[in-house]
């Protein structure tokens, strides 16, 4: 009878440390809404969702300008189709934006829905929120050697294949088609 109070008790202990690192590791994740020293507006820093965007309550002065562009893009489905046709398996797509930035109110919104309309991996986006400083508090963005935002990097195999910089060339979805199709 010991022998199962001891057990009980090391299994009750290791789902609590189970749950109290799931707990570290999401706060690690969530991102922080700042206040923009020039503006007074809020602003996002840190790893974000889309959901966050989507979010009408706690993140509304961030959702009503996403939902706007996001609703109003229409993007050239000839492409998206071309896009859908790929194997992305393995392509990720990391994006550096500032909540703040008027380029990134535009194109990120316009990128997700193309992301959405071809049912792209959602585990496979990574989007990093960064002040006017280009900073995302603990997020060491060194490696992207970020200069304009936003800055959409297309990964194969976890390697760089080719970036979005501030504005598309043509357009979002046709430079996202052209970089993935020279690799």
């Amino acid at each position: 009878m010991y022998a199962n109070s001891m057990k009980n008790n090391f299994m009750r202990t290791i789902i609590l440390l189970l749950l109290i690192s799931l707990k570290i590791i999401y706060a690690q994740e969530k991102c922080n809404l700042l206040i923009d020293e020039r503006t007074g507006s809020p602003m996002l820093t840190g790893l974000v969702d889309k959901k966050v965007f989507l979010d009408s309550s706690e993140y509304k002065p961030f959702s009503n300008w996403f939902r706007k562009e996001y609703e109003s893009y229409n993007a050239d489905s000839t492409v998206a189709d071309s896009l859908k046709n790929l194997n992305l398996e393995n392509i990720t797509i990391d994006v550096i934006m500032g909540t703040w930035c008027s380029d990134s109110r535009r194109e990120i919104p316009r990128l997700i829905k193309i992301l959405d309309a071809i049912q792209f991996n959602s585990e496979n986006l990574k989007m990093i929120c960064v002040d006017r400083n280009k900073s995302a508090g603990e997020i060491d963005l060194s490696n992207y050697d970020i200069k304009l935002i936003p800055t959409i990097v297309i990964k194969r195999n976890e390697k760089e294949i080719g970036r979005i910089i501030e504005t598309p060339s043509v357009s979002v979805e046709k430079d996202l088609l052209n970089i993935i199709n020279q690799y």
